[in-house]
């Protein structure tokens, strides 16, 4: 009776439950459809023999994905697909490998596979990342595909058609190319010096680099990083197992964020290879370092005792092995893609009362064409990947050397009747500078201040001092009349006799998303006493930092130097939040002005933004740009920002 009496309460209970037609199936059923395309693929590279795989001999395996894409700095949602396929995992377990270093580093973790479809394109993935998750069959080949919708939702996002690679752990999807042919295994090019039985192994300090370029030296990591812990049961191969002692550190993304562009070229071909003091190192790709969906972060750990570890260490959460744990890490190098990446070059020939009343059609011509030419040098650097600093000497040099500026040949006259030069250059990737005042025989300027830069441990030299030292890194060295110009430009020059124009800047954005400026001058037309103006003076003249923009300054450089006109523009840039042009434009178009300051400045930031503003009758001025955006302007009423 009793269990008849449960029974009858259980039966009211459901009764008179709401009918509410649900499942515990959230998605629509929907029909798996064929993905054309790709049927075998050819296994190349480092490996014993080239290999062709028949994905149909394979086992099949399901992920499900949500894609998305990245366009202008925003993600969008292409639609949610399960995908069935072969895993990369059982395609390359068909081969036998045979590294070119094999003699140098025998360990796997610096290989890499290059996946190339039919129409060239190519996305890359680690050893790492194929062979040691937890699930080693998320990176696969799709062969067939299957809309997931849910039972709700209206929206039915277009359907594949093509077989394409699948990176299941990507937050953008950029790597998911269609119809791949050829899987290229690859190991890093880099050399590292092996230094084994290291006892303790001890690095107190880690190098950032990108391509190799050395950006930072970190004696210890940026203040305000999240740490995050890992209790991990790391198993290391034929090591037995490690335990479960906590890993805590911050997210390698986090440390890497400044050094690179998001962009679908990165996201697909960017790579990271992470070296210890000992030589050990491993290849990453930048996708697993920066673009993860399943939260398993790769660590930076700080140690400050060091542990016999060096200071700094590497812990990959995402691996099942520890064999990409690296200690005493040495250097952090980005190899990044730069064939497409944006550039941009700008120029100044000087700042003044340049109107079209004063300035014959001859002159005018004249000015357009040199300038042109000049742009179009520096741009040639940029276009073939050329780095910043190459296209803004190379730029000013050609400036120094026409004596249509007041540069090098052009120069203008001391009281005494001599040419004092001066010149500053600037490395926005490290914010390594160098400049020269007050020389009189070095024949480009702009190149002495590099070399003060790049193999002096000072910043500015001057007078004869800058003269010595420009010879011994054998520097042109003239005669002070070579800057006495008497060529065919007399009568050109005679007709400018009222006014002389011409300081000369450049500055410039290069494909590796490093920026730089230079700035070269004769000064002041009759100035005493040895005076220096702003062009050499680092921040005042010029400045150039990757994190905000790179600067060359004209005008009356007391007031330049004063108000620290270049490095102004980027502190408002860095600590207001101001765009490029709001930046400049508050400078020489409001501050300068309040202080009875002229001149001008030319701008470029670290996305490409131009900004040209000035405060006289005219600058001469110009730019051009990866997207073939150019101009060459003088007078007030022409374009002074892009």
């Amino acid at each position: 009776m009793k269990k008849l009496t449960l029974l009858l309460s259980a039966l009211v209970i459901l009764l008179n439950l709401p009918a509410t037609g649900q499942t515990n199936d959230f998605y629509d059923d929907a029909p798996t459809m064929q993905l054309k395309g790709t049927k075998k693929i050819l296994v190349t590279g480092e490996i014993a023999g080239d290999v062709t795989v028949d994905l149909s001999r394979l086992p099949k395996h399901s992920i499900t994905v949500k894609e998305t894409y990245l366009a202008d700095g925003q993600v969008g949602f292409t639609g949610a697909y399960r995908y069935d396929g072969c895993s990369i995992y059982d395609i390359l377990d068909k081969v036998v490998l045979k590294k070119k270093n094999e003699a140098e580093f025998p360990p796997i973790i610096d290989l890499y596979v290059e996946i190339t479809n039919d129409r060239g394109e190519t996305a890359v993935f680690s050893w790492g990342e194929i062979y040691y998750p937890v699930n080693r069959h998320r990176l696969m080949i799709a062969t067939s595909v299957a809309r997931i919708v849910p039972s709700k939702a209206k929206d039915l996002w277009p359907l594949p058609t093509e077989t394409k690679i699948v990176a299941g752990n990507d937050l953008v999807t950029s790597r998911n190319i269609s119809n791949p042919v050829k899987i290229t295994v690859k190991s890093l090019d880099s050399k590292y010096e092996i230094n084994k039985g290291m006892s303790p192994m001890f690095s107190e300090t880690m190098r950032l680099c990108v391509n190799g370029k050395q950006r930072a030296i970190l004696s210890q990591l940026p203040e305000g990083m999240d740490s995050e812990t890992y209790h991990t049961v790391f198993y290391g191969r034929g090591m037995g197992i490690h335990g479960t002692t906590p890993f805590t550190g911050s997210m390698l993304h986090e440390l890497l964020k400044d050094y690179y562009r998001m962009n679908p070229a990165s996201l697909q071909k960017g790579m990271v290879v992470i070296a210890g003091l000992d030589g050990y190192r491993a290849a990453f790709t930048l996708s697993e370092i920066v673009n993860r969906n399943d939260q398993q972060e790769i660590l930076v750990i700080d140690r400050d005792n060091y542990e016999g570890a060096g200071r700094f260490s590497i812990f990959p959460a995402c691996d099942f092995f520890s064999d990409r744990a690296i200690k005493a890490v040495m250097e952090i190098n980005l190899l990044l893609p730069t064939a497409g990446a944006p550039w941009a070059i700008v120029v100044h020939g000087g700042a003044g009362t340049i109107t079209r009343d004063r300035m014959n059609t001859e002159a005018e011509a004249e000015y357009r064409r040199v300038l042109q030419a000049v742009i179009d040098s520096g741009a040639a650097v940029l276009s073939a990947g050329g780095s910043a600093l190459d296209a803004v000497e190379r730029t000013i040099r050609l400036m120094e050397d026409s004596p249509l500026f007041n540069a090098g040949k052009g120069a203008v006259f001391t009281h005494e009747g001599r040419n004092e030069l001066d010149a500053s250059v600037m490395d926005g990737s490290n914010l390594a500078a160098g400049a020269i005042a007050g020389v009189t025989d070095i024949r480009n300027p702009i190149t002495a201040a590099r070399a003060v830069m790049e193999k002096s441990p000072h910043v500015m030299l001057t007078g004869k001092g800058a003269s010595e030292f420009a010879a011994e890194q054998g520097l042109e060295i003239v005669d002070p009349s070579y800057f006495r110009e008497e060529s065919r430009y007399r009568e050109l020059q005679r007709a400018l006799e009222r006014e002389k124009h011409g300081t000369v800047g450049c500055v410039a954005l290069d494909m590796n998303g490093d920026l730089a400026a230079g700035t070269s001058t004769g000064g002041m037309t009759n100035k005493r006493y040895n005076r220096i103006g702003d062009a050499p003076v680092i921040g005042a003249g010029t400045y150039a930092s990757n994190a905000t923009c790179a600067v060359s300054a004209t005008g009356h450089g007391e007031f330049f130097i004063r108000y620290t006109v270049a490095h102004d523009i980027s502190a408002l840039m860095q600590y207001k939040g101001l765009t490029l042009d709001e930046a400049a434009r508050e400078v020489i178009k409001e501050k300068l002005v309040k202080a009875g300051g002229t001149g001008g400045v030319v701008c470029v930031d670290a996305k490409g933004n131009i900004s040209m503003p000035f405060n006289t009758g005219g600058m001469y001025r110009g730019y051009k740009t990866s997207e073939d955006r150019k101009g060459v302007f003088i007078f007030s009423d022409e374009p002074d920002k892009l």
